[in-house]
């Protein structure tokens, strides 16, 4: 997988402890240190994180409105601003 970060954006927070994965146009993919994928529209910062455990499952980090759509017999996500 190709990787476009710059080499002063290696980590989401300039530290070893947020590594970016992928980042290409407005898309941010990168880890905590608990293990959690986050992937981030970096032109609104809305992130959707994804915890492995059975009880979180995806969360949206965002004050507008999230809602599930069809996209092709699969599940999309619309996420509108408040």
């Amino acid at each position: 997988m190709a990787q476009t970060a710059t080499a002063e954006a290696k980590d989401r927070f300039g530290n070893d402890q947020f590594p970016i994965h992928y980042e290409r146009g407005y898309l941010r993919v990168y880890t905590n240190p608990s293990g959690e994928l986050f992937v981030e529209d970096t032109r609104s910062s809305v992130s959707m994180r994804i915890n492995p455990s059975h009880l979180w499952g995806l969360q949206f980090t965002t004050d507008g409105r999230v809602e599930p759509i069809r996209v092709t017999n699969m599940i999309g996500w619309r996420i509108e601003p408040r």
